[in-house]
């Protein structure tokens, strides 16, 4: 799935500048004034030693108001900038702003004529002022929206503070200052979020370029796109559109992780994937553009029926007989080519040798005749020879180095007799002349094969109780690296890197039973598993321990080994009354029983 990170926009402000985004507006106050508790007018007043109202706050009644003619349209942000000159005196205060719809003339407004204000918004509860001269950044987003359109005022009021108090620049700059108050907004808006890629893990081929348009689910414009991470050469445009980073051949089975970022004025959004580098895939194979037998006259025998159920086809006999082929070579080079084609003619003991030469060469199946045809005593011999037979079957000739020296070209190969009499193959044409569908092609592949596990044999295959299974796989094909897997099997079963089975030793509760074990080889251009059975044998039982030694013995002097008694008595381990005694040697095993 995606990753997604929604971040909001955070401002910061610096001291003594003048903060803002770059398309956010202002709103200057319609008048503004300071108030004391008398009846006096202190609009634009000098108090003397370099104070000015200004816009005083101060306790003991001095307040200031600044009123405004709020926008109509809802803010994302707005703020109320006001800037304290006045650092003598160790100024300490923390200010109030309150905020209500409401209009006054600065040049009347009085501390007599003030209204009462304790049942206006508190919209900035505190705010501390010190003798730093600095712009303060009030957030009045709430009540902004809350009044649009409106004409309002706002008071600052002290909270806390003593002695001289401080005294904001007002619009008229009264004192010589040019800091004046306004209100900056900015218009509400969406920050941007990426609708999620799907599916995920995307996968490309090896040698494709890499593309993805990427959309937004919402985002106010403009929104500016950005790669976070990714291959070497991804990148993405205005618009979304991924691209710019095609994989190599060596990529092929490895995941890339792409993650890229959209971003507005209201925040940013993060969409992350995966994206699976796959084999290229083979190329399309390539047909015959023109095919036709010649023979040593000047009939042309396209689709000719010679009778008897030989169909020319392309025949190939020792009375003059070739068959021509023309295809146009693809424009790159391949690792493997092989032009494959069928005979099928099978009567009258087919026993023949055949060589193919090729060239760059063009011609028209209904015009070629055995008149006509080129001589082809300088053209390639691309297969020396190979042997046909009776057998209806496919030929596959590697023209490979041939193919890679003729990229783009439209070249004829030519079939033509090395050795043989009588009766010679006739292989299938392009059109199916005979009602014959195998017919010739050429295929190029990029040399990279899937892997093929060789049969496992015997099959069921059998382990001894208490003996641990192993059993070697190999593969037929497959380009490395190869990963192998158990994809099933009784407990403790592994396969290692080279495909090597063991890990697991069946015990006596197993005699008797069969196990299934399947186990899987894969790489990047696909996988082969490979499932047999194994039957638990029991311990074979131990060898007999033959005598070392063995006689008879009687009460006399005599040795009675292998003794003849007559009447067919043998000594033999004679026992009778009178003391005859048997004898038997044994050396024992050293393993209990």
């Amino acid at each position: 799935m995606g990753t997604r990170s929604a971040v909001l926009l955070m401002i910061a402000f610096a001291v003594g500048m003048v903060p803002g985004l770059g398309h956010a507006e202002q709103i200057s106050p319609n008048d503004d004034v300071t108030t004391r508790a008398n009846s006096t007018n202190y609009d634009e007043y000098n108090f003397g030693g370099g104070a000015y109202a200004g816009l005083l706050v101060k306790t003991g009644g001095s307040d200031s108001w600044v009123e405004v003619t709020l926008g109509a349209t809802e803010a994302d942000t707005a703020t109320l900038y006001v800037y304290n000159y006045w650092t003598q005196n160790g100024v300490n205060y923390d200010v109030r702003l309150r905020g209500a719809q409401y209009g006054f003339n600065e040049t009347t407004l009085t501390g007599n004529n003030a209204p009462d204000t304790s049942g206006w918004s508190v919209v900035v509860s505190s705010f501390h002022v010190d003798t730093t001269a600095k712009w303060h950044a009030l957030d009045v987003t709430s009540f902004y929206n809350a009044h649009l359109g409106q004409t309002v005022t706002f008071k600052l009021e002290a909270v806390s503070g003593s002695g001289d108090g401080p005294i904001f620049v007002d619009r008229e700059g009264t004192g010589g200052y040019s800091q004046h108050p306004y209100v900056e907004w900015t218009e509400a808006g969406d920050s941007p979020v990426i609708q999620e890629v799907s599916p995920d893990p995307d996968s490309v081929a090896a040698g494709t370029e890499y593309t993805k348009q990427l959309t937004l689910t919402q985002g106010t414009a403009p929104v500016s796109w950005s790669v976070v991470q990714g291959p070497t050469g991804l990148a993405v445009n205005a618009s979304g559109y991924v691209s710019g980073w095609t994989p190599g051949t060596a990529d092929a089975g490895s995941s890339f992780s792409v993650e890229i970022q959209a971003s507005n004025t209201y925040g940013s959004d993060t969409e992350a994937w995966q994206v699976e580098v796959t084999a290229a895939p083979p190329p399309e194979p390539i047909y015959a553009n023109d095919d036709v037998t010649t023979r040593s006259d000047s009939a042309n025998y396209d689709e000719h029926d010679f009778g008897n159920g030989a169909f020319a086809g392309l025949l190939v006999k020792d009375d003059g007989s070739f068959g021509w082929i023309e295809y146009t070579l693809g424009s790159t080079t391949v690792d493997a080519a092989l032009l494959y084609v069928y005979n099928y003619w099978t009567q009258n003991g087919v026993d023949y040798d055949v060589r193919m030469r090729g060239a760059e060469y063009d011609f028209n199946e209904t015009t070629l005749t055995g008149a006509n045809d080129p001589d082809t005593s300088g053209w390639t011999v691309v297969v020396s020879s190979f042997h046909v037979d009776t057998t209806a079957r496919w030929y596959a000739l590697d023209i490979t180095s041939f193919y890679n020296a003729h990229l783009g070209q439209t070249a004829t190969f030519k079939l033509e007799t090395v050795s043989g009499s009588g009766d010679g193959p006739i292989f299938v044409d392009r059109e199916g002349t005979g009602g014959y569908s195998q017919h010739p092609y050429i295929d190029c592949s990029t040399g990279n094969v899937p892997p093929v596990i060789a049969e496992v044999s015997p099959d069921p295959d059998s382990v001894e109780a208490g003996t641990e299974y192993t059993k070697q796989l190999t593969l037929t094909q497959g380009t490395e690296p190869v990963s192998w897997s158990v994809v099933q099997g009784p407990t403790g079963l592994t396969v290692s890197a080279s495909g090597f089975v063991s890990g697991w030793t069946p015990g006596t509760g197993d005699i008797g039973s069969s196990f299934t074990i399947e186990i899987q080889a894969s790489n990047a251009y696909g996988s082969d598993t490979e499932t047999w059975q194994v039957e638990v044998t029991g311990p074979a039982p131990p060898e007999p321990i033959y005598a070392n030694d063995d006689v008879t013995t009687r009460s006399d002097s005599t040795n009675y080994d292998e003794y003849d008694f007559g009447n067919g008595a043998y000594a033999g381990l004679l026992v009778k009354t009178g003391g005859s005694y048997s004898w038997i040697e044994y050396t024992l095993a050293s393993t209990g029983v």
